[in-house]
């Protein structure tokens, strides 16, 4: 019999754990690629704020110094910026094929 502290137990344990992993890690990859080939569709201004904003971490201060732009200017490029990339990421829903389900 096999208790939770045998060394069966913890080597399963972590395999389990390596291959959820490496599956969660694959799913995170595959959301990135999306993302940048989303960003990519957008107007240069809105992509540059964006990317500053939340993949650099940086504040709307120092996006407007980086941008030479006022910081409501900034403010307004990121908002529009979220507002395309929302409309793209609901075409690509639309244009996905559906799942038929059966009923019971």
């Amino acid at each position: 019999m096999t208790t939770a502290n045998t060394p069966s137990t913890v080597r399963i344990g972590m395999k389990i754990a390596i291959t959820c992993g490496s599956i969660a890690n694959g799913y995170i990859a595959e959301i990135r690629r999306g993302i940048e080939h989303l960003l990519a569709g957008l107007d240069e201004r809105y992509r540059v704020a964006l990317e500053l904003r939340y993949m650099a971490e940086k504040s709307y201060t120092e996006i407007a110094d980086i941008m030479d732009l006022p910081v409501g200017t900034v403010k307004t490029y990121i908002h529009r910026g979220k507002l395309s990339l929302k409309r793209m990421l609901h075409d690509v829903h639309e244009n996905e094929p559906r799942e038929e389900y059966g009923t019971l």
